[in-house]
């Protein structure tokens, strides 16, 4: 089996060599470039080696090259066995920040889940050090980071940046509001969990009880076109009685 970060550092490999040969305008251009994609997530002036390696992985997974219309990814990947090109080629890289709900042990190893209110929640694979950093920040801090999924498991990717809820002045930061807002979204699950279903309770008696981006989210998955809650749970009620009625 073909890991990821063995192909990473050959990407990284060939993105040095060709930076070595490179010209001062076409370097110019190229950081240009970077800055504006959304690939560039931080504030890099007080590490320029996190700047180096953000903009390097950039380089080598997402910039064409001109005269072979390929990454430097698309390229090395050539060489290796169809199941790890279709993994490389189904990889998802997810880049924002993430507040971390939780840390646990799977099968011995160590992952956390981590939440970004836009995308959604993300388990995630990490070594047993940062494993433990995490276990100390884990209510003090967000992290700013790109996450990729690859063979579909979810790894770190590129420069994590911890991100903290209070600056040095005392005062709050924006991820401090999305932690607020994520702590009220955890109690209204808990109050939505802990409500009591009994057999007199009818389909759409429940679904009432679901917040409006649950309901939303089901009538997207089941292509239901309604305007407000109510028909929108007549039609998710509707669909789910019609299809039980087949079996």
């Amino acid at each position: 089996m073909v890991l990821l970060v063995d192909i990473i550092n050959e990407v990284l490999q060939k993105v040095k060599e060709e930076l070595n040969t490179m010209q001062e305008n076409e370097l110019s251009e190229l950081l240009k470039e970077f800055h504006n994609s959304d690939f560039n997530l931080k504030d890099y002036n007080i590490n320029s080696e996190a700047f180096y390696l953000d903009f390097m992985l950039w380089y080598g997974l997402y910039h064409k090259d001109p005269k072979t219309n390929m990454t430097f990814l698309e390229e090395v990947i050539q060489k290796f066995d169809r199941d790890t090109t279709n993994k490389v080629k189904n990889m998802k890289i997810v880049s924002g920040d993430f507040s971390i709900r939780d840390l646990l042990k799977i099968n011995s190893e160590p992952f956390v889940k981590l939440l970004n209110r836009d995308m959604g929640e993300f388990l995630v694979k990490i070594n047993q050090s940062i494993w433990e950093d995490l276990n100390e920040i884990k209510n003090t801090h967000i992290l700013r980071c790109h996450i990729i999924n690859y063979g579909g498991t979810y790894y770190l990717f590129g420069v994590v940046e911890y991100i903290p809820l209070v600056n040095e002045l005392g005062f709050l930061t924006p991820a401090a509001i999305d932690k607020a807002v994520e702590r009220i979204d955890n109690m209204k699950l808990k109050e939505i969990e802990n409500v009591n279903v009994t057999e007199r309770m009818t389909l759409k008696q429940c679904l009432s009880k679901y917040p409006a981006t649950w309901i939303n989210e089901i009538c997207e998955s089941l292509n239901v076109k309604a305007r407000v809650k109510k028909e929108k749970i007549d039609e998710i009620a509707k669909i789910y009685l019609e299809n039980t009625e087949k079996f």
